[in-house]
């Protein structure tokens, strides 16, 4: 689904308007926005398709996994600095 959002909203989501949502900062823009999604469906079904790969991208599972991992190499560069 194509989504319109506030850059707050988006913060960490999105960093380009239009890549994976359109961004809007005022209700003006919002219905602007909004319109012109409705009146390109390619375009809306192309930055919706974006967005749903790059949540697959963010996969939590693989998140986790990868936070969990910097964690370890953290705490294995603590202990070596402890038996200095």
């Amino acid at each position: 689904i194509p989504v319109v959002s506030t850059r707050l909203g988006a913060e960490g989501l999105a960093s380009r308007d239009g890549e994976v949502c359109a961004l809007a900062d005022t209700p003006e823009d919002f219905a602007t926005r909004i319109m012109e999604l409705f009146q390109n469906p390619e375009a809306a079904e192309a930055m919706a398709r974006r967005a749903r790969e790059a949540v697959m991208e963010r996969d939590m599972g693989v998140m986790t996994r990868r936070l969990a991992e910097s964690y370890r190499r953290l705490v294995e560069t603590k202990r070596q600095q402890l038996v200095r």
